[in-house]
């Protein structure tokens, strides 16, 4: 499991893309995101194009950062955090001359948009936490967001946590696996059979550690 500054070095120090469906989700965690960087001394610019951002924030970051519609002439400054809220074109992102850049966006399509690392973010229902996943960097946290912090959750006590740690492992390496072959996993993982690692498994997706649609296992919750 990554710690907290590791997650935060992955997302702060390179070009990043979050993706979500939830507008709650993104606008939590860039409020945490850029209270982080202005608690680091970094300049922040946000580029919210739609305005949500600059509606939704607390007053103390909205003192600190500068706000502008214009992508163009935000990613001209290098030296600067470039955070991009929703905007309605990625295209001019390739081009982005600033080395830290964080994009929000409810965009699922996004394919390989130069050299932008894509992480994904969802709320885990019934509790305060979100999975961030990058397949890329073989990312697989649950997180909580706090204003000026992110606390990573561990794994679940017993052998819950043997059996998540084992699928998590396969997942972050093949993005799914079929229900079958995950029995598998935590059968040979944990040395039981397959009627009990089912049972691990179905306790594992009742409490948002896995997702489980059409036969298909996954890191990502709803």
């Amino acid at each position: 499991m990554p710690e907290t500054v590791d997650i935060l070095e992955q997302v702060l120090c390179e070009k990043s893309i979050i993706i979500s469906r939830s507008l709650n989700a993104m606008l939590k965690f860039a409020f945490t995101l850029i209270s982080i960087a202005l608690n680091r001394g970094l300049r922040v610019l946000v580029v919210d194009e739609r305005g949500y951002l600059e509606r939704y924030a607390p007053l103390e970051l909205i003192e600190r950062i500068t706000v502008t519609s214009d992508l163009e002439n935000a990613c001209i400054d290098a030296s600067a955090l470039v955070v991009a809220y929703m905007p309605r074109s990625l295209r001019g992102l390739t081009h982005c001359k600033a080395m830290n850049v964080v994009v929000f966006t409810r965009y699922f399509g996004v394919r390989r948009l130069g050299d932008y690392v894509k992480y994904h973010l969802n709320r885990i229902p019934g509790t305060s936490e979100y999975a961030l996943t990058c397949y890329e960097r073989s990312i697989s946290a649950r997180i909580v967001l706090e204003l000026g912090r992110i606390r990573v959750v561990g794994s679940p006590p017993g052998i819950y946590g043997k059996a998540y740690d084992a699928l998590k492992n396969a997942l972050v390496t093949y993005g799914e696996m079929r229900v079958k072959d995950a029995v598998l996993v935590v059968s040979k993982e944990l040395g039981v059979d397959k009627n009990r690692a089912r049972m691990i498994l179905i306790a594992l997706a009742r409490r948002g550690y896995l997702k489980v649609v059409k036969g298909k296992v996954t890191l990502g919750v709803g």
